[in-house]
């Protein structure tokens, strides 16, 4: 036996149509809303449920995915990059800060030491202290800024980044 259709069944379907044009026009915060608040309604639909939790967790990924950044803007690589390494998806920071290099016009400084908080958030004290050894080379106060960065926590106790920090605290 087929279940009823009834008034508040049809409208419940309307907001999930309203919803999907939502993400068709890349309104995916609105459409988040809107599937939330049908979630919270459509508990005797379980079909209907269903379908809402899906394209929730599409709005989900489309709003925390990062856009390409513009071609030879570097600024641009960089934030999405400092956005990735927050977020702690760090290779892909890793290549934002590679590309920003590739497109700088030559004032890279910042971007090395991104690169060198990336690589000591992964452990990779080698690179990091390297990154951040040319990263000091274009802007001593780089040397101060890491002293005091949670992401440089784990050098802490590294030979080359104390000996990095002392040769620039010396002159």
């Amino acid at each position: 036996m087929a279940a009823e259709i009834t008034k508040e069944s049809k409208k419940r379907l309307k907001e999930f149509e309203k919803a999907l044009k939502m993400m068709s026009a890349g309104k995916h915060s609105e459409a988040r809303q809107t599937l939330n608040e049908l979630i919270g309604k459509a508990d005797e639909d379980p079909h209907l449920s269903a379908g809402a939790k899906k394209y929730l967790r599409i709005c989900e990924r489309k709003l925390t995915e990062v856009s390409p950044p513009e071609k030879g803007n570097p600024e641009e690589h960089y934030d999405q990059g400092v956005y990735c390494h927050n977020a702690g998806r760090y290779k892909e920071a890793m290549e934002l800060f590679q590309q920003a290099l590739k497109v700088s016009d030559g004032d890279s400084g910042y971007i090395y030491y991104a690169m060198a908080a990336t690589e000591a958030r992964q452990q990779n004290a080698d690179k990091a202290v390297e990154f951040l050894a040319k990263s000091v080379e274009e802007s001593r106060e780089n040397a101060f800024h890491a002293s005091g960065d949670p992401d440089f926590r784990s050098l802490s106790s590294n030979k080359q980044f104390q000996e990095l920090l002392e040769s620039v605290t010396k002159e």
